[in-house]
């Protein structure tokens, strides 16, 4: 007896009824995953641009507001913020408040803090607002010791994720009566739009800034008295929207001890 083979089974037409295949879904989810990060990408940057343009507005009238009470009372008391809003016809009638900066009013000066600055900067000064709505900054560094004099030098890069504004700080340790003169070289490429400024955080020291054609060089100088013991040196930069790479950015720091003078430098990468 032959056996006859059993024919196979007719597949079944697909009907609107059987669903996605786990190949089709998983098509999907990746599809929708690239467009949410594109929109959320777009969407960051329109809100932290929103952002900046609120800080701004918000500072124009601060400073609208100061220059009215001063106007009137010849600043006398010194403006508050409690005296710009309070009373039956305030100055403002409401004091700014906004998660991506805060402005502040101290000794009848404006500051505005975003979260990119390690400080409050003046609200006057140019770019000012650039860093809000940013994230918190990101740091970096590295450490280096100063040959026989005993300075240990940290050098440190911050900048916020959203790159309007950034900072390269070099930070001392000086555990003897040794005297310092300090300059930190950042390059002009692409991201850097201009100087912030340089300040630092001791007594006796001179900050200049001093603009070349390709290069931006922050001096820190002080007499052969300027003892510094410990704190920090802070280039300020103003980015402009566009990451600036640290790449070619220098410190040089010279060392005066017991008459032996010694120089050190380093990088920021």
């Amino acid at each position: 007896m032959i056996d006859t083979p059993t024919p196979p089974t007719p597949r079944r037409p697909r009907t609107t009824d059987d669903g996605f295949t786990l190949i089709e879904l998983l098509i999907v989810i990746v599809v929708l995953g690239v467009l949410a990060a594109v929109v959320v990408f777009s969407l960051g940057g329109v809100a932290t641009s929103a952002s900046v343009a609120a800080c701004q507005s918000d500072v124009k009238t601060v400073e609208t507001a100061i220059a009215a009470y001063n106007a009137q009372t010849g600043g006398t008391p010194v403006v508050t913020t409690s005296l710009l809003t309070s009373g039956s016809h305030p100055y403002v009638t409401s004091w700014p408040s906004n998660s991506g900066y805060t402005v502040t009013l101290s000794g009848g000066t404006l500051y505005v803090q975003t979260p990119s600055d390690a400080s409050p900067v003046l609200a006057s000064q140019s770019g000012s607002c650039a860093g809000a709505g940013g994230s918190s900054s990101t740091t970096s560094s590295t450490t280096t010791t100063v040959p026989s004099n005993g300075v240990v030098v940290t050098s440190t890069v911050s900048s916020s994720s959203f790159p309007y504004f950034g900072t390269e700080s070099i930070n001392l340790s000086n555990a003897a009566s040794t005297t310092v003169n300090l300059t930190i070289t950042v390059q002009k490429t692409a991201g850097f739009s201009s100087s912030q400024g340089a300040y630092n955080t001791f007594g006796g020291l001179t900050d200049t800034v001093t603009v070349g054609a390709t290069t931006v060089t922050y001096h820190f100088t002080g007499s052969t008295s300027a003892y510094v013991p410990n704190g920090s040196f802070t280039a300020e930069l103003y980015l402009g929207g566009t990451a600036h790479s640290v790449t070619g950015d220098t410190w040089s720091l010279s060392t005066t001890k017991g008459g032996v003078t010694n120089t050190a430098s380093g990088t920021f990468s």
